[in-house]
């Protein structure tokens, strides 16, 4: 049976190229391209400093960015997306960025609909077997496309469990792409007529780092009034096809898988996205270096501006005089 994890795969699709540099070179052309090929200029991204309470989506949610964080909105998180190498289909609606750059949150909307949770049982074995399956289904295809490599999954770092008070649906999957450990923490938060996807991207070591500190941070987010959960009116809103199990397992991609809907499922993988391994530290070193950069340079640069608290703007160095570090 295949099970499109679209979410679950956008995050291990780059594994390969990340790890081996061999792999989805096309998909991931930014870190491929070889040293002729121009590069695309880091995106001037205007960072929003902790503590702050920021809007997600037009006002449809807010939240609270901690002290020791930087917020981008939803134009400069898909610039950074695009700046990695990853396609963007609009759904990113704002990131979460420690200042050390180390890791992010990722925050994604789906207008999926009212998503029933009445049925709150959720069997962590069989989820698991489907994942499992389909990722050997997606490891076929890949293979038979010239592409070795291949994701195992390993089993549940987080058995998937859903907080009926908050609606927040949580869950960690452990796995590898040849060889390399990779973790997938993923984070569902139900509104109204939609749901929130937070997702960690990060090495598995920082993961385990943060890991109490995650909470604090995810739990910032809250629905605004007219948008939240029970705020459903029957005679109004759509309702979802699926439920809980059915987010953890992929949403609308598993759905329609299950009623034989192979290319729109199939649809649903294109998007590649991050794999947490070591490796994907490369990508992060340049945030990295970039923030602490400008701490070094100016007392100013995470300091808001007093009508805006919008940051100073991150914008390309001058080759002319790189020392090998990224500089503002």
């Amino acid at each position: 049976m295949f099970v499109a994890k679209s979410r679950f795969w956008k995050l291990l699709s780059v594994g390969c190229v990340l790890s081996v540099f061999s792999c989805w070179n096309l998909a991931f052309s930014g870190f491929a391209a070889s040293s002729s090929e121009i590069q695309p200029s880091p995106p001037v991204i205007q960072w929003v400093k902790g503590p702050k309470m920021v809007d997600l989506k037009d006002g449809m949610a807010s939240l609270n960015v901690p002290a020791g964080y930087v917020f981008a909105d939803a134009k400069d998180t898909q610039a950074l997306m695009d700046y990695y190498g990853n396609s963007v289909d609009g759904s990113e609606i704002g990131s979460v960025h420690p200042e050390s750059g180390d890791w992010f949150l990722l925050y994604e909307y789906e207008e999926s609909g009212h998503i029933k949770d009445d049925d709150q049982k959720i069997d962590a074995d069989e989820l698991l077997q489907q994942i499992k399956d389909g990722t050997e289904q997606q490891n076929k295809a890949k293979k038979d496309e010239g592409i070795d490599d291949v994701i195992t999954i390993k089993g549940w770092d987080e058995a998937p469990h859903y907080n009926a008070q908050t609606k927040f649906l949580e869950w960690s999957i452990l796995a590898d792409a040849n060889g390399n450990p990779l973790v997938n923490y993923d984070v569902r938060v139900l509104g109204r007529t939609g749901v929130t996807t937070i997702t960690f991207v990060g090495s598995p070591d920082d993961l385990k780092a943060m890991k109490p500190k995650l909470n604090g941070i995810i739990t910032g987010l809250s629905y605004k009034s007219g948008n939240k959960y029970e705020e459903f009116d029957p005679n109004l809103d759509k309702v979802a096809e699926y439920g809980l199990a059915a987010l953890v397992a992929g949403g609308a991609g598993a759905v329609a898988a299950k009623t034989g809907f192979f290319a729109a499922a199939i649809l649903l993988l294109k998007k590649i996205w991050f794999l947490i391994i070591a490796a994907v530290i490369g990508a992060f070193r340049w945030f990295k270096n970039r923030v602490n950069g400008s701490q070094h340079q100016t007392n100013e640069s995470f300091t808001a501006s007093s009508e805006s608290d919008v940051q100073n703007p991150i914008v390309p160095e001058d080759s002319s005089e790189n020392d090998g570090s990224p500089k503002i």
